[in-house]
């Protein structure tokens, strides 16, 4: 396995444990959106490395449309009116008015969808 794949397995690794044990114990949900904004980054990350290789695995089009819709949180989340708490969940509210709400569960679904990937169709 590539040593940059092996960096994004190490990222995935420290998302999950913030939002595994660090929000776990917390609580907080800021911890919920800064899971997304770095799981953001790593997915623009793999989908470069993808792209300088100019490789296109099984599954790749999934991950763009994953990297869109964090890019999409992490826009509305920087520029919009609006985010807030409600229970375990953070809500984002985009310039569209559009109500994003973002779960320790739809997190781990992000950071399962991409780990899958690298393990299985990057190896």
């Amino acid at each position: 396995m590539g040593s940059k794949i092996q960096e994004f397995l190490e990222e995935l690794d420290s998302i999950k444990h913030i939002l595994e044990v660090t929000f776990a114990s917390l609580k907080d949900t800021r911890l919920l959106m800064q899971c997304i904004l770095s799981l953001s980054d790593t997915y623009e990350g793999v989908l470069s490395y993808l792209a300088e290789n100019g490789e296109e695995k099984k599954g790749f089009s999934e991950i763009v449309l994953k990297s869109k819709e964090l890019k999409e949180l992490s826009l509305g989340y920087k520029s919009g009116p609006k985010s807030f708490s409600r229970k375990e969940d953070y809500v984002v509210c985009a310039k569209n008015y559009k109500v994003q709400v973002i779960s320790s569960t739809s997190v781990q679904e992000y950071l399962g969808a991409l780990r899958k990937f690298l393990l299985i169709e990057c190896e």
